[in-house]
């Protein structure tokens, strides 16, 4: 994880320079596969993709383009969109937009494959979350200040801390994945987390969304620690009896010391 933000600057300096990238054969989050500015590949078992491509538009992973290839090794099937790529630059294509407008273009499926259960079903092993969740409840300019200060303290000390939002725009270089996922609306917020989790496999996880969303979720998916602004209404106590809350106004290096003592590190 330690790499994420180097590797992010390095591709944003290729400005000029399409990227293709293998994501992980365990199809856990990957940089730079799963950046936006760079085309992410995977292979899937689906024979039909020898030798051409399937796409989806505003992949969760960041990963928009797969196909199929007989040792079933992400590493060999990127050399296959790369071919694509080479050709369309040749025949004067510019640009990563152009390419990927071209990739979905040559694609033989698009979209209507990427379900939950294809997803669901790329992962070797799939785990139930029991890690410490840290929920800052609302939308508030402070909270996407807060979440990013928390976000790296932690990984500064080497944690793998990823944060799930309703409201914070989608920053896989900061390891924020907004829920308001384009193609969201066929998931329950149980299993949009659910992909997230055993995408990004945390050490802690931490949440911005409301209150009517947080009791909708699971045993295993509850927080542990609520920060929630001092104007918070009187529900909040009472349905976080037994958890832990704390303030959202305490600075951020305060909040992150609080937390851990909470969570007993």
């Amino acid at each position: 994880m330690a790499d994420f933000m180097p590797l992010a600057e390095a591709i944003t300096r290729l400005s000029s320079t399409i990227v293709v990238a293998a994501c992980s054969n365990q199809n856990e989050i990957t940089a730079p596969a799963c950046f936006p500015n760079v085309i992410g590949v995977r292979h899937i078992e689906n024979k039909k993709l020898q030798g051409t491509l399937a796409y989806v538009r505003n992949p969760y992973d960041g990963i928009e383009t797969m196909t199929y290839v007989a040792n079933g090794s992400n590493s060999h099937a990127a050399p296959m969109i790369s071919a694509y790529v080479c050709d369309y630059l040749s025949q004067g294509v510019n640009g990563l937009e152009a390419i990927k407008q071209k990739l979905r273009e040559s694609a033989l499926y698009v979209d209507d494959f990427a379900d939950y259960e294809f997803y669901r079903n790329l992962f070797l092993n799939w785990e139930n979350a029991n890690i410490p969740i840290v929920a800052i409840l609302g939308e508030t300019s402070k909270n996407t200040y807060i979440i990013e200060s928390l976000l790296s303290n932690f990984n500064n000390e080497g944690y793998r801390a990823v944060c799930l939002s309703r409201y914070i725009s989608n920053s896989t270089r900061k390891l924020i994945f907004n829920l308001s996922w384009t193609r969201a609306e066929y998931l329950s917020i149980k299993e949009l987390i659910g992909l997230y989790y055993n995408f990004t496999l945390p050490d802690i996880l931490f949440y911005c969304m409301d209150l009517q969303d947080l009791v909708t979720l699971p045993q295993n998916f509850q927080a542990d620690i609520i920060i929630k602004s001092s104007d918070a209404p009187k529900e909040v106590y009472d349905y976080w009896n037994k958890k832990y809350v704390l303030n959202l106004y305490e600075n951020t290096d305060s909040l992150f010391c609080m937390i851990k003592e909470l969570l007993g590190e």
